[in-house]
């Protein structure tokens, strides 16, 4: 499975970037892939189910067999990225800050915290220098 994530992720990669076009037959080889890998775990895991200590690898099986057109929307739309990298990171963020201070005193601190976030990833978006943006904001 993890060949075939590369290999499916390099492929919207090179579409993205224009190296390649979109084609059909390509996206119905790595689907066809994917249906195949995805029979060989089924067969698997009837015949020997799995334990408690590999219970994970099966769940993700069952994720992956029951919202397969989730999980291969990236093949067929260009418009979507392969993983949601991004919204994790921008999330991570706030959860670490969230721990440090074990919670914010008010609601309104937290739309502060979160206001403060978006203000400085638009100014690292546009290019500019991060310390200039924001004195700009301010003055």
């Amino acid at each position: 499975m993890l060949a075939w994530i590369k290999k499916s992720i390099h492929c919207w990669n090179r579409r993205h970037e224009g190296a390649e076009k979109y084609s059909k037959s390509k996206v119905g080889e790595l689907i066809k892939e994917y249906e195949e890998i995805l029979d060989k775990a089924k067969s698997e895991y009837e015949y020997g189910p799995p334990s408690t200590y590999y219970k994970d690898g099966f769940n993700t099986f069952l994720r992956m067999f029951e919202n397969k057109e989730d999980y291969l929307l990236f093949l067929r739309d260009p418009s979507v990225p392969p993983t949601n990298n991004l919204a994790e990171r921008s999330g991570r963020r706030y959860k670490r800050k969230n721990a440090q201070v074990m919670s914010f005193r008010s609601q309104k601190g937290s739309e502060y915290f979160c206001d403060g976030l978006t203000i400085m990833e638009t100014i690292k978006s546009e290019g500019g220098s991060l310390y200039e943006g924001i004195i700009k904001r301010f003055n």
